[in-house]
Order: C-alpha cells, then sequence, then structure tokens
C-alpha cells in the first residue's frame, strides 16, 4: 500500500487510469493517478567494470635461519667376526743343488792377515810363505759357530807355516795335546781340521782342534 501526501491507502497497484482521492483541508477531488506516479523510466546502461586493482608488491624473502649444532656422533658399532684363517701353505724341500751351491758358497780363498769369518771352509796354501790369519772377536761368535781349513797341496808346515793367531787374550785352544791360551801354529801335515766354539764366558772363549 502506498500513500502520497494526504492520500488514504487503497488496496492493489494504482494503474495511471486509476482515479485518486485527494482530501485537502479546504475541499475534496479526485485526480488521475498520473499525475501522481510518472510512467516508469528506462533502464539506464549498466556501469562500467571497475579497472583491477595493481598487484600488491612481493614481500623480501626472510634471511635464513642459523644452522643448530651439529648432533652427537654415535657410538662405533660392535667388530666384525675375524675371518678364517687360510690354508698353510707348502713347505720348501732343501735340494741336493741347493746344498751343493751352500757348500761352495762358503769357500774362501785364505790371504794373509784375513780375519776369518764363521761357517767359512779356508782353502790355505803356504807355499809362497808363510800364513797368518786372525780368529774374529769374542763379541762375534757363539757357542756352536765353526770355521773349516784345507791344507792346498800340503805346503803346510813344510813349505811354509800356517798360524790361526788372536785378537783377544783369553781365547783358548783344546787339542790332543792339552788347552792353550795362545797363538795356534800347525806344525804337522795334516790334510785339514776345523776350530768350533764350545765354550764362551765373560772373559774366556774356548775354541776345539776338530781332526
Amino acid at each position: 500500500m502506498t500513500t502520497f501526501l494526504d492520500l488514504r491507502p487503497l488496496p492493489g497497484p494504482i494503474l495511471p487510469t486509476d482515479l485518486i482521492l485527494v482530501i485537502r483541508p479546504d475541499r475534496d477531488y479526485c485526480a488521475p493517478a498520473s499525475a501522481f506516479v510518472g510512467p516508469a523510466g528506462p533502464q539506464g546502461a549498466t556501469g562500467a567494470t571497475g579497472a583491477q586493482g595493481i598487484p600488491g608488491a612481493t614481500g623480501a624473502t626472510g634471511a635464513q635461519g642459523i644452522p643448530g649444532p651439529t648432533g652427537a656422533t654415535g657410538a662405533t658399532g660392535p667388530q666384525g667376526a675375524t675371518g678364517a684363517t687360510g690354508a698353510a701353505g707348502t713347505s720348501g724341500t732343501p735340494t741336493l743343488a741347493f746344498a751343493r751351491d751352500l757348500a761352495r758358497a762358503r769357500w774362501k780363498w785364505c790371504d794373509q792377515g784375513a780375519v776369518l769369518q764363521i761357517g767359512a771352509t779356508y782353502s790355505v796354501y803356504a807355499g809362497g810363505g808363510a800364513i797368518t790369519a786372525y780368529l774374529p772377536k769374542r763379541a762375534d761368535v757363539v757357542v756352536g759357530d765353526r770355521i773349516e781349513f784345507l791344507n792346498l797341496h800340503m805346503t803346510w808346515p813344510t813349505a811354509g807355516a800356517f798360524t790361526v793367531a788372536r785378537q783377544e787374550t783369553g781365547t783358548w785352544f783344546c787339542g790332543p795335546r792339552g788347552m792353550f791360551d795362545s797363538d795356534l801354529v800347525l806344525d804337522r801335515p795334516i790334510a785339514g781340521f776345523a776350530l768350533q766354539v764350545v765354550w764362551k764366558d765373560g772373559p774366556n772363549i774356548w775354541w776345539n782342534v776338530v781332526f
């Protein structure tokens, strides 16, 4: 229901051809509804769409945080089991050729004034004059050490003397005629002999004459 000025409410919609009663203090009269309500105006044009706003700037990336401390190292794992022992290799067997080469390697020529070497076999030729050789010092030998001598062409003692001299006192020669703390002078025509250490203590050493 619509009331215009002092209009009384009327039921239903108002049409332009309707007469509307106008009540005024001085008089009453009717007027067409078109005098009060104008015709519907045309629909206005659709408004232009507003421009899209400019996107805001992207915020700066924050600084990287400080790395945390390194975690503690874990405990060492248990040691693995020891592998099985491999099979033993075959042992070498000395041959006759090896023994022959070893005997040849032991041979030496006995020169005048030479210091004798443990384990050697010396050929001693005194046909050109006397030969004197010297035993090694006590500190360089042990019990069981042996030196062998061969009388080359049986030249001593007939052609020249052969003497095994000591470098230190306390060196004893033990032979068929007893024990002597002196140089060993070969005054018998023998084909050869050996000297072997049978005793050693602080100040003394014993060489046995072995035929």
